[in-house]
């Protein structure tokens, strides 16, 4: 990652890592049938939540101060080194999977690692953006908490 990634920068690699969730959530609907309704809805959000970010592309550029944004780089950069983006990027390839228990943790962990990287975007956004992203996170936090109440049993 550069020292410094811009908003636009920022924003694409939110929407591309919501198409990813997407992707994830739409191959676990086709392939755990008990729960396709759940992963159906959790793919419909993520679509939602990347045509959001696409729409913040072109809006007006609303970031906060240069200290906000140093401190919400450094958290991105953080979760850089732990393998925690790179593994955003990719997780629509651990819709593969045919355990359901391993394929709701890895949902969990894909949630909770989103979660972390949004609330560092909250830091580096204002405005409008931030009020986007508030949105996206609660939404977030929603699939995490229908994820750890889940039985493994089909």
């Amino acid at each position: 990652m550069s020292e410094s990634l811009s908003r636009g920068e920022l924003l694409q690699m939110a929407t591309a890592i919501e198409r990813g969730a997407e992707t994830f959530y739409r191959g676990l609907a086709g392939k755990f049938k008990v729960y396709e309704k759940m992963f159906s809805r959790l793919a419909d959000d993520e679509r939602a939540h990347a045509e959001t970010y696409v729409g913040l592309l072109g809006g007006k550029a609303t970031i906060s101060t240069e200290q906000d944004r140093s401190i919400a780089l450094s958290h991105i950069r953080a979760m850089e080194s732990m393998g925690a983006i790179e593994f955003l990027k990719t997780a629509g390839a651990g819709s593969k999977t045919d355990d359901l228990r391993s394929a709701v943790e890895l949902a969990q962990k894909l949630e909770q690692n989103t979660l972390l990287l949004y609330q560092s975007l909250l830091l580096y956004f204002s405005g409008e953006d931030r009020n986007a992203i508030h949105k996206i996170t609660e939404v977030e936090y929603i699939h995490l908490l229908q994820l750890s109440r889940m039985d493994y049993f089909e």
